[in-house]
């Protein structure tokens, strides 16, 4: 009786994972990558998605789920692959600020998802800013992406 439960308990597992492997989104963006002004952390800006060999500025927001490398990819543009789970993520939000100093124009693009944090220096053109330093504000749905592959496009940021 117990082998026949141990096949029970590994059929259900198997079951389990394979239906976990199903809602798995997958999906390759690509963005600048910035340091973050701390710790390890970086920030993607200008990211699209590719789809069927189109790229379309991104929808949503993505965390990627590691920084491992990205310090080699810094101020280039890279490809990112990954996965996303619908069902994790669903009603999730993030919120990006665009800020600037009013005295140097210097300026920062903050990522929020709630529980964690990232801001990164932007190198940019100057752009008028009002007295709060706020260039933009926005929400957008947040995706946590299981990053799979990163790779460089560009070794520039501002590359075509």
């Amino acid at each position: 009786m117990h082998k026949v439960l141990l096949a029970i308990g590994a059929a259900a597992l198997c079951s389990s994972v394979l239906l976990a492997a199903e809602q798995r989104t997958p999906v390759t963006i690509t963005g600048c990558v910035h340091r973050g002004t701390s710790g390890d952390s970086y920030v993607l800006t200008n990211v699209h998605e590719v789809s069927g060999g189109e790229s379309r500025l991104a929808t949503n927001l993505y965390w990627l789920s590691t920084t491992k490398g990205l310090k080699d990819f810094a101020d280039q543009q890279v490809e990112v692959n990954g996965t996303y789970s619908l069902s994790r993520d669903a009603g999730k939000t993030g919120k990006v600020k665009v800020k600037a100093d009013p005295s140097t124009g210097e300026e920062r693009v903050v990522l929020e998802n709630g529980l964690k944090k990232a801001e990164a220096k932007v190198d940019a053109p100057p752009r008028p800013v009002g007295t709060s330093g706020t260039i933009a504000e926005f929400t957008r749905p947040y995706r946590r992406l299981e990053v799979q592959s990163v790779k460089m496009i560009a070794a520039r940021c501002d590359a075509p």
